[in-house]
């Protein structure tokens, strides 16, 4: 997968950057990845960097994350461009995540939202 996955200790997140199209067998693979992750972890936030991606998902990946997205307590992403911001606030809804999925210009405020305690 040319996408990266990893778990950041210092801020207690999952990190996932996104390096081109993500197609649907690699957003499969991610998120088989990060539950594995999150497995026994006391919170699950991922941190989304979309500054690789071309633009939207592709439609069979939307409709995988639609059914198959993974249950997590916050959800933020960074450098999206004002459209695909809003595509993506759509598709978030759809998946029933958009009460705890935020987003931001820069990767400083995202692990600053990330790191408020949930109320």
């Amino acid at each position: 997968m040319k996408h990266e996955v990893s778990w950041d200790a210092e801020h207690g997140c999952v990190r996932f950057t996104v390096h081109g199209p993500l197609v649907v067998d690699e957003a499969r693979a991610m998120t088989e990845e990060l539950e594995r992750i999150l497995e026994g972890k006391p919170r699950r936030h991922l941190l989304v960097d979309h500054r690789g991606s071309p633009g939207a998902l592709p439609v069979e990946t939307r409709r995988f994350f639609q059914t198959d997205a993974p249950q997590l307590d916050k959800l933020a992403f960074f450098g999206m461009s004002n459209l695909n911001r809003i595509a993506a606030r759509i598709a978030v809804s759809i998946t029933g995540q958009a009460g705890h999925t935020n987003f931001f210009k820069t990767e400083a405020d995202a692990l600053a939202w990330l790191a408020k305690p949930e109320t």
